[in-house]
């Protein structure tokens, strides 16, 4: 699973929040727009997870991202009471390639790289991942702006830039394939947590969910460099499963 995609489409339909100064959706409307102006950005995560049996996770990377085309590259150290390591992971449209030593002989002969096409999967179970999930900080105030709105928390400074700090309230009805993706996963979504900064951009954002099968993640991505170019070299076919039969098949279970 490439980690950046379905997290940012988990803000996008983030359910509750609490506290604060209720404001209108302006702030978040114009940092949608001036950030989705951008063609890149450069993103650092944080994360930490629970798993369904009690077994705990914390991961941490960074990566690089150009947003039209889609089309970047991140890589990710975890560890775990099961185990550390790392993973790479390649973006290209919307089909994820994922290295890792952990892929050691589960993978046909020859094929060290497994890619998954997020689209088509999440069709087949008659969800379009397009209409509610982009890889951009801006992509995703959009969704914000659309589906809810915005509480004023107060300043803060990320890596000694001034931002304001807001917290969303969305509402799962208008976010598209909102209601298809809770029955589907019976997923659950804590406040959506959203630092602007003075010219416009989007600095970090907060996430964190609980699925019952599989547990709960929280998240902290920070956002820079902003417009820098991006070079990233997309995986051969020839050393590459396609692993996405096998997740249509898992969604339709």
């Amino acid at each position: 699973m490439r980690v950046l995609l379905p997290l940012l489409a988990a803000i996008a339909l983030a359910a509750s929040a609490c506290g604060g100064d209720t404001v209108a959706l302006d702030p978040v409307a114009k940092a949608a727009d001036t950030t989705s102006h951008q063609t890149s950005e450069h993103v650092e995560i944080t994360a930490s997870g629970t798993g369904a049996d009690g077994t705990r996770l914390s991961m941490n990377g960074s990566g690089d991202f150009q947003n039209d085309p889609q089309l970047g590259e991140m890589t990710l150290s975890f560890a775990s009471n099961s185990g550390a390591g790392t993973i790479r992971e390649v973006l290209k449209d919307w089909r994820i390639y994922m290295t890792s030593s952990f892929f050691a002989g589960n993978l046909p002969d020859g094929k060290t790289w497994m890619s998954l096409d997020l689209k088509k999967a999440t069709k087949s179970a008659g969800i379009d991942i397009t209409s509610f999930s982009g890889q951009s900080p801006g992509q995703t105030l959009e969704q914000l702006e659309k589906s809810g709105n915005v509480v004023r928390v107060g300043g803060a400074r990320i890596d000694g830039v001034a931002t304001t700090h807001y917290r969303a309230v969305v509402d799962l009805s208008k976010v598209p394939n909102g209601d298809k993706i809770v029955k589907l996963t019976g997923v659950q979504y804590e406040p959506v947590e959203v630092w602007v900064a003075r010219d416009g951009l989007v600095r970090r954002v907060h996430v964190a969910y609980s699925v019952p099968a599989s547990g709960s993640v929280e998240m902290t991505m920070d956002y820079s460099r902003y417009g820098e170019s991006v070079y990233v070299a997309v995986p051969d076919d020839s050393v590459t499963f396609d692993a996405t039969g096998a997740a249509e098949k898992f969604l339709h279970r």
